[in-house]
């Protein structure tokens, strides 16, 4: 069963791989192009989400290691689902891509720096205490580069590979699942006892997360394409990121660590309330296009 977690990791670095498939060199100039959307998008993504989660953990959780899960999953930006959430809503499918690649770079980057605030202050001094380099550089090998690999394979090999992406991807989603699972199977009892409180939590932070969303988008004036992509990219996370890294953060004996549960949590929940803002928005581009 040992064995089996160890898989965790790698499952994270196909993820990526296929996200890094997905992605052209020219998604990234898309920046210049939507200066103020990709600023609002990363901003709520990498500031707005973490503070949030902060806020809902410090008023209704009293399990330190459920705080740090919480704040664990609020750093993970990127879902890898926001991409086609998008394109199904009506988004911006460009800015969608541009935010998701960027915030998850910048995660690798934030992430460890986020923790060494974040761990003592809920768990105070009782762990050992947490070295950034080592998690910034397994961040960098889970996440980073099997993007990098992706995008290159893209670029050189598009033509050959094209046919397969679609493969790739399901199978990508059924590592999600597997990844979710491990970490629910592994921590049972504390699902169990905790599942109401943190499903309740998650749902709450999607939920005030995709509303901040809409609603700071439509006071920049944004379009509505670019405000439905940006209420999506900052209501999802990447939940499979949170439970790769989690044993990096704090090894468990066995199975994988407690604070890995918000996030398998989020990933059975989070669909729950993005897809009816996905259904509305598609519901509500398809009725003007039958009217007309």
């Amino acid at each position: 069963m040992t064995n089996i977690f160890q898989l965790v990791p790698l499952a994270l670095a196909y993820i990526m791989f296929v996200l890094g498939l997905q992605l052209n060199w020219q998604d990234f100039l898309h920046i210049r192009q939507q200066k103020k959307a990709v600023f609002i998008g990363l901003f709520s993504q990498l500031f707005i989400v973490p503070l949030v989660g902060f806020l809902l953990v410090s008023l209704f959780i009293h399990d330190p290691m459920v705080s740090v899960g919480v704040m664990l999953l609020s750093f993970c930006a990127g879902g890898v689902t926001s991409n086609l959430l998008s394109y199904y809503a009506g988004g911006n499918v460009a800015l969608s891509v541009t935010l998701t690649a960027f915030s998850s770079l910048i995660c690798v980057l934030l992430l460890p720096f986020w923790l060494t605030i974040i761990i003592p202050y809920f768990l105070g001094t009782s762990i050992p205490p947490i070295n950034p380099t080592k998690i910034g550089l397994s961040l960098t090998v889970l996440s980073v580069l099997p993007v990098l690999v992706g995008m290159t394979l893209r670029h050189f090999f598009y033509q050959k590979i094209q046919p397969i992406i679609s493969i790739l991807k399901k199978l990508m989603n059924i590592l999600f699942v597997f990844i979710v699972l491990l970490a629910v199977i592994s921590n049972w009892q504390l699902m169990i006892n905790q599942f109401l409180q943190i499903g309740l939590l998650v749902l709450f932070m999607a939920s005030v997360l995709l509303v901040w969303g809409i609603m700071i988008s439509k006071f920049a004036n944004l379009s509505t394409s670019l405000q439905k992509t940006i209420a999506i990219e900052t209501s999802l996370q990447n939940g499979a990121m949170g439970i790769a890294i989690a044993p990096l953060i704090l090894p468990a004996t066995t199975g994988l660590p407690a604070i890995a549960v918000p996030s398998a949590v989020y990933g059975v929940l989070m669909n729950v309330v993005v897809l009816p803002y996905v259904f509305w928005c598609w519901k509500q581009q398809h009725t003007k296009v039958y009217q007309y």
